[in-house]
């Protein structure tokens, strides 16, 4: 997710996991995307929604929800999306990352891992535990994202990784930011996404200003890593993000015709209904509206590339982040951003990935771990 305010608060702002019931311009939105569902569940009264809201959340009762069941088929829900199993196991609930890493699984032999993780502010998470983690993990490529620096930091985990590349930010301070750190010798390295499309409008700011990505070529692929720009709390940068992904895809598209592609990271959009606990009310909140969503169908199927972790979990509902508000984490209340994305073949390569549950503590997102044949 991104800091949409600059505060650094922007979890719960920009992407509330308890809204309001969808009003008469989400039900339109809905009609468009289900047109065959025509009965809209029946608002309720203010009144009543005041006294639920005082409820859940007195702290918060303007942006507390109603509550809704997170495996209900809901009138919003992408046309494809499947209702969500109901797990079959118990999703941790820490809110202090692990004392011990016992449950890290050894690394498949021949293969690289690549973990991609939005640490919400580098050196807050190092005083959370992240480093005790990046040792324990052991990743042979570390995506980072939402590092909220104002220049590399040369002593981070620099006797693990010796080659390290970052992407700053420049347009403010404790923004944005993304890093890879690797123990590979890349071919070569690219700071930033390319602007300059046939397909998007003329860039209006240089996104390499906000260091959101990072690429790194090897002999067999290309890794960009990406924090993709949060629409904003009002949607106030919603076109801008549509440009973006416009930019990207094309980017993406350019360098296969090279090699395949992995794209990972922050791409702050919950693809589907399954994507988060409650799309119900969240139709018109950054992350989740029916325009990014299907600005990432489009670069799915334009450059035939795959959600792999949705591919090999299609009913699972588990996710990358938990607002520090409304006790989200105890509630299993997320949404899932953080992607792995990859090039259709190089999945026979593929030998695992999967959401890092578990490492939940340092930030308000949990890692992502690729493990891929070389």
């Amino acid at each position: 997710m991104d800091d949409v305010t600059g505060t650094g608060d922007s979890v719960a702002q920009a992407h509330p996991e308890l809204v309001d019931g969808a009003d008469a311009a989400q039900v339109e939105v809905s009609a468009a995307i289900s047109p065959a569902k025509k009965k809209t569940a029946k608002a309720p009264s203010s009144k009543k929604r005041a006294k639920k809201d005082q409820e859940t959340s007195p702290a918060d009762a303007k942006t507390a929800a109603d509550v809704i069941d997170p495996t209900a088929k809901d009138s919003t829900d992408v046309k494809d999306a499947e209702k969500p199993e109901k797990p079959d196991h118990n999703y941790p609930v820490n809110t202090a990352m692990p004392t011990s890493y016992d449950f890290l699984p050894p690394k498949a032999e021949k293969s690289v891992r690549i973990v991609s993780l939005n640490v919400a502010g580098i050196q807050a998470a190092r005083k959370k535990g992240l480093d005790t983690y990046i040792r324990a993990e052991s990743a042979d490529i570390l995506c980072l994202q939402e590092t909220k620096l104002q220049a590399q930091d040369d002593a981070v985990f620099a006797d693990v990784y010796p080659w390290r590349y970052w992407s700053l930010s420049k347009t403010k301070k404790g923004y944005s930011g993304t890093c890879v750190l690797s123990k590979l010798p890349p071919l070569s390295t690219r700071l930033g996404i390319p602007t300059t499309t046939t397909t998007t409008p003329a860039p209006t700011e240089d996104e390499d200003d906000e260091g959101r990505a990072v690429t790194l070529e090897f002999e067999s692929f290309y890794l960009v890593a990406n924090y993709v720009p949060n629409a904003g709390q009002k949607l106030e940068r919603l076109a801008h993000k549509r440009d973006y992904a416009g930019w990207v895809r094309e980017y993406l598209a350019s360098l296969q015709t090279t090699k395949p592609v992995i794209w990972t990271g922050d791409l702050n959009v919950a693809h589907t209904a399954v994507d988060l606990t409650r799309p119900k009310g969240n139709t018109r909140t950054a992350g989740f509206t029916v325009e990014e969503r299907e600005d990432f169908s489009t670069t799915l199927t334009q450059l035939d590339l795959v959600d792999l972790w949705r591919h090999l979990h299609p009913t699972e509902q588990d996710y990358t982040y938990y607002s520090y508000r409304f006790n989200c984490r105890a509630k299993h209340l997320g949404w899932r951003l953080d992607y792995f994305v990859v090039s259709r073949a190089l999945l026979d390569k593929v030998r695992s990935c999967e959401i890092r549950n578990k490492v939940y503590g340092c930030s308000d997102h949990v890692p992502l771990a690729l493990e891929i044949e070389v």
